[in-house]
């Protein structure tokens, strides 16, 4: 199961930078995810 990226994205105003003036986009990448797994391996270590 994904996180809830797009809900972060939108909280942290990460996508009314990348959007147009229009309608925010959202980046092309999942970053809650990727930071779960970094946190993730950093308390394994």
């Amino acid at each position: 199961m994904k996180a809830y990226d797009l809900l972060i994205q939108a909280e942290t105003a990460i996508a009314s930078i990348t959007g147009s003036a229009d309608a925010p986009g959202r980046l092309g990448l999942s970053i809650a995810d990727i930071a779960a797994g970094m946190y993730s391996h950093s308390a394994i270590l």
